[in-house]
């Protein structure tokens, strides 16, 4: 009697606790991968807030190449800064994921080397006029044509069919989206 009794009560906390979500269950499910795609999109609207495209004034040659060249560092800082946190951080620790992840850091490491590249090239010209600059600028924009399609690693990794649930979800992403889309 008293067995049913302790059994009785037992199933009845084991449903009370059920209905309120409490036990040894940690809370709702959370889609795997959602903090860490997150934390990525929340360093990728950092470096977004910093670095903006300067004005060139053409007239000016020496002082145009030095605003691009401060343009050029300051993508290269913020790169830096993202594929930093994507080393610290790891890949997700979602299934099907560490591929991508690896592609993802690659490119970005490729992407910040043609950049430095280009800001070499631009900081070694010998720019005295504006046909000088718009030869550098040219001969710039057809060495980093290949980086044009690039979108950065959220675009790669969002494409991943286990991470797609989590940047569709996460807080910082769909901020990131809603102002990509907005501009």
């Amino acid at each position: 009697m008293l067995l049913r009794k302790i059994a009785a009560t037992a199933a009845v906390v084991c449903a009370a606790l059920a209905l309120t979500g409490c036990g040894s269950d940690d809370g709702p499910k959370q889609t795997p991968g959602l903090n860490w795609a997150d934390g990525l999109c929340q360093q990728l609207d950092k470096s977004g807030d910093m670095v903006s495209f300067p004005e060139v004034d053409m007239k000016k040659p020496k002082e145009a190449q030095a605003s691009m060249l401060v343009f050029l560092t300051a993508m290269d800082t913020q790169l830096g800064a993202v594929e930093k946190w994507m080393k610290k951080t790891g890949a997700p620790e979602v299934d099907g994921t560490k591929e991508g992840y690896d592609k993802a850091v690659a490119n970005l490491a490729h992407t910040r080397s043609e950049l430095g590249k280009a800001r070499t090239k631009l900081k070694d010209a010998k720019v005295t006029t504006t046909g000088s600059l718009v030869k550098v600028l040219a001969s710039l924009d057809k060495d980093m044509a290949a980086l044009n399609d690039y979108a950065g690693p959220h675009e790669e990794l969002k494409k991943n069919e286990a991470l797609k649930p989590a940047f569709a979800e996460a807080p910082k992403c769909l901020l990131v989206e809603k102002e990509t889309k907005g501009s």
